[in-house]
């Protein structure tokens, strides 16, 4: 599993790298990421080959459990 609680952009400038680190059927769990910024990285991550599995939030702030395929 690998955890990353970072804004945003830096997950998506990031996604290739996070991607690399799950190992297959591990789990990426991101959080840290502004509601209007959710589509844009959940899109860089879904390109890395992560599935979302869930999404929850607190607020303006939220987070997701991936799982790579």
């Amino acid at each position: 599993a690998v955890v990353a609680n970072l804004v945003a952009d830096i997950i998506q400038q990031g996604a290739g790298s996070l991607g690399r680190l799950v190992e297959p059927q591990g789990f990426l769990f991101a959080g840290g990421i502004l509601q209007r910024h959710w589509v844009a990285t959940a899109a860089a991550l879904e390109q890395e080959g992560l599935v979302l599995q869930s999404c929850s939030g607190r607020g303006r702030w939220l987070a997701g459990i991936w799982v790579k395929s």
